[in-house]
């Protein structure tokens, strides 16, 4: 099945007021966030660690990406069943969220899925990791961003894909999976 990176590009739609968040970190990365898109057989579910929402963590949200289709680079992660099965676990345990318990689906847009003991998003790893000029420490192993995130689910099928996940702006992301999904 075909999943999707989605990654925001706050400048492609000339309507868009740009927030403090896209400010800081367009410092580093002319593209300000990263999103793992299931295929239709989990409902287009998307998956990222995120400020935004409320949770301020791992999470899984609905997103109607035709809403502003100019807002979003997409690029397709080709996975087989198994894979996917494998990533949509993985993003789970770190969003602490059962989608099977109780019949819950993925359904209405914008709906947000996460439990209790969701991992948390790792703000100071992103302001000192990748804002920064400098790489002052290692971000937390717990924690995650957005584009750390997509590219550690990423290695879950594709274990061989960038090793370093705590490096990635969500533009270097997309540059590296445009490259290495090129190169296959």
């Amino acid at each position: 099945m075909d999943c999707f990176i989605r990654t925001f590009d706050p400048l492609a739609d000339p309507t868009y007021k740009l927030t403090k968040s896209d400010r800081l970190i367009m410092l580093r990365s002319g593209l300000t966030h990263s999103e793992f898109q299931f295929s239709a057989r989990y409902r287009g579910v998307s998956a990222s660690a995120t400020m935004a929402d409320k949770c301020r963590c791992v999470r899984f949200k609905m997103i109607d990406y035709s809403k502003h289709p100019e807002r979003w680079k997409t690029q397709v992660v080709h996975l087989s069943d198994a894979q996917e099965d494998a990533i949509i676990e993985e993003a789970r345990i770190l969003a602490d969220f059962n989608y099977l318990l109780g019949g819950e689906r993925f359904s209405a847009w914008g709906a947000i899925y996460y439990g209790p003991a969701a991992r948390k998003y790792d703000l100071a790893g992103v302001v000192v990791c990748n804002i920064l000029p400098c790489r002052l420490i290692r971000s937390n192993g717990k924690w995650y961003w957005c584009s750390e995130f997509v590219c550690h689910l990423i290695q879950v099928a594709y274990p061989d894909f960038n090793g370093h996940p705590d490096t990635q702006t969500p533009e270097t992301l997309y540059n590296e999976w445009e490259a290495y999904s090129n190169a296959a």
